[in-house]
């Protein structure tokens, strides 16, 4: 019997990701200065990122009779092919580890589009709720020390910041059922891509056994 605290994990194995971070990593040296894929609207004079990760908007949120619309300010590049390659690139080095039989990860269901953060980008907290009781899992490039994942802690009540390292990050989390739910977003200063993948449902007992560490 496992017990699943609810919050974010370390990823244990992750040197068998260690070719594709190789190639990932080389393709994002010719993707050249990242400033001149950033695209979004400048923040607004006066607006604070932080207050969008305290209890207090937490608890508006959650009191909220309607799901509000996620808070952000983020990249696009549906327009920009460079991007659009990359991601495509990166995605499928990822996913080979993912689809392969033998790998401690082979039990992938599915994937969601490269995030691309540039300074001053953030996904404010957000309940996943159409992925309940299902295991994620994140791979975050990070060109410096500022990104940060932001989630509420449930068992502590309270919001936990995590500072990720420069260079490729890797961390998953179990989304819980029921009527429970685990809020989180994420804040960057500098640069940054984020991939997602989906495990599973029914893979608690795999996944404690061959990917998930400590608890962050």
């Amino acid at each position: 019997m496992h017990i699943i605290f609810p919050g974010m994990y370390r990823a244990i194995n992750t040197d068998t990701f260690s070719t594709a971070e190789s190639n990932v990593g080389s393709q994002i040296k010719t993707l050249g200065d990242l400033s001149q894929y950033d695209n979004c609207l400048a923040v607004p004079d006066g607006f604070d990122i932080n207050s969008e990760f305290t209890m207090e908007n937490l608890q508006a949120i959650i009191n909220s009779e309607e799901t509000p619309a996620t808070i952000k300010r983020m990249c696009t590049y549906s327009e920009n092919q460079p991007l659009i390659d990359f991601a495509e690139y990166s995605s499928s080095q990822f996913l080979k580890i993912f689809n392969r039989s033998r790998s401690p990860y082979s039990c992938a269901q599915s994937f969601h589009k490269m995030n691309f953060y540039a300074p001053d980008t953030f996904v404010g907290l957000e309940d996943l709720a159409h992925f309940k009781n299902a295991w994620i899992y994140n791979i975050v490039w990070a060109s410096s020390d500022d990104f940060d994942v932001v989630f509420h802690e449930i068992d502590n009540n309270s919001i936990k910041t995590v500072t990720l390292n420069p260079g490729f990050n890797h961390y998953l989390y179990k989304l819980p059922s029921g009527g429970n739910t685990l809020y989180q977003g994420k804040k960057c200063a500098s640069y940054a891509f984020e991939w997602r993948f989906v495990l599973g449902y029914d893979v608690c007992y795999y996944i404690c056994q061959n990917i998930r560490g400590q608890r962050l």
